[in-house]
C-alpha cells in the first residue's frame, strides 16, 4: 500500500467511526465488563475525616476544582448550594467524595465536584450567601463569617466519607473506576476521563500534546465545530492512534483503542512526539 493510500485509509477509518460530539457523553463501559480487571490491583482506601480536612485542602488549592476539561464546578444554583450547606448544618448525611490521589498535592475529583465547589464557595472564597433555606431560615442571607461560631464548628466537624484511589493503581483499572464511580449531574465522558488519568503520568504529557495539536491553525481550519467537552482532543487522539498503531491494530472497541493510545502517548519521547505532530499536520 502506498503512503497516499494509507493516509486515505486512515482518514476514512476516523470518519467511519461516526465521531459525533454527542457521542462522547455516552459513558457506557460495557466493553470493560468483558475483560474484568484483577481485584488485587484495585487500591482504594476509605476514610471518614471531618469536613475540615477537605476545607483545608481547598484553602491550599490541593483539590483541583478547575480541571482543563469542560466540566464546570459551578453548575449548581445558589439555592442548591445553600441547601447543601443547610444539610451539613443540620447534620443530614451527604454522599461520599471520591478522589484520584495519585498526586498528593493536587487531588483529582472523581465524584463530588459540585458539592466541593459549593463548600468552597461558602467557606473558602465566601462568595456564597445562604438563600432559600428550608429549616434555618433565621440565617437567610448569611455568609460563613456571619454564622455563629457553633455553626461554623458544626461545618468543620461534619463527618464525611472519602474514597481515595491510591498511587500505583494501574491506569486501566483507574479508567474503569472513573467510569463506574462518577455519578454527578454531568458525568465525565471518555476523553475527559483519559485527560484526568493522564495528569499523574509524566506531567500530563499526553494531554498537553493533544492540546497543542488542536490549537494549531491547520486543525482549526479543518475542524470548525465547537470544542465541546474535549471533542477536538478526542478527534486528534483518534488520528494519532492510527498513526501510532496502524489500521490493522484496530479491532472493535474504539474507547479501548484510544485508552491504549493515551497511555502510550504519556511515555513517548519528545523526538517521537515531534515526528507525530509533523505527520499529523501534513496528512
Amino acid at each position: 500500500m502506498s503512503n497516499a493510500d494509507e493516509k486515505t485509509e486512515i482518514s476514512e477509518k476516523i470518519v467511519n467511526t461516526e465521531f459525533d460530539p454527542e457521542e462522547i457523553e455516552d459513558n457506557d463501559d460495557s466493553e470493560h465488563l468483558k475483560e474484568p480487571f484483577d481485584p488485587k490491583k484495585v487500591d482504594v482506601s476509605i476514610t471518614t475525616p471531618n469536613l475540615n480536612m477537605l476545607i483545608t485542602r481547598l484553602h491550599h488549592n490541593e483539590i483541583d476544582l478547575v480541571p482543563d476539561f469542560q466540566r464546570s464546578g459551578d453548575l449548581w444554583s445558589k439555592q442548591i448550594q445553600s441547601r447543601l450547606i443547610e444539610s451539613i448544618l443540620i447534620r443530614l448525611p451527604i454522599p461520599a467524595f471520591y478522589f484520584d490521589a495519585a498526586i498528593d498535592d493536587k487531588w483529582q475529583v472523581v465524584d463530588g465536584l459540585q458539592r466541593l465547589s459549593a463548600i468552597n464557595n461558602f467557606v473558602v472564597t465566601q462568595n456564597l450567601h445562604l438563600t432559600n433555606l428550608e429549616f434555618l431560615t433565621e440565617y437567610e442571607g448569611c455568609s460563613y463569617n456571619e454564622l455563629p461560631r457553633a455553626l461554623q464548628r458544626r461545618i468543620d466537624e461534619f463527618q464525611t466519607s472519602v474514597y481515595l484511589i491510591k498511587p500505583g493503581t494501574p491506569v486501566g483499572v483507574k479508567y474503569s473506576l472513573f467510569n463506574r464511580i462518577n455519578t454527578g449531574g454531568l458525568k465525565l465522558n471518555h476523553q475527559e476521563i483519559r485527560h484526568a488519568m493522564s495528569q499523574s503520568i509524566n506531567g500530563g504529557a499526553a494531554s498537553k500534546f493533544l492540546k497543542r495539536l488542536v490549537e494549531t491553525e491547520v486543525f482549526k481550519n479543518v475542524v470548525i465545530n465547537k470544542n465541546y467537552r474535549m471533542a477536538h482532543e478526542e478527534l486528534a487522539l483518534r488520528h494519532i492512534s492510527f498513526i501510532m498503531f496502524g489500521i490493522e491494530s484496530y479491532k472493535s472497541s474504539m474507547p479501548k483503542f484510544l485508552n491504549k493510545a493515551m497511555i502510550e502517548l504519556s511515555s513517548v519521547e519528545d523526538k517521537r512526539l515531534a515526528e507525530m505532530e509533523k505527520g499529523f499536520l501534513h496528512r
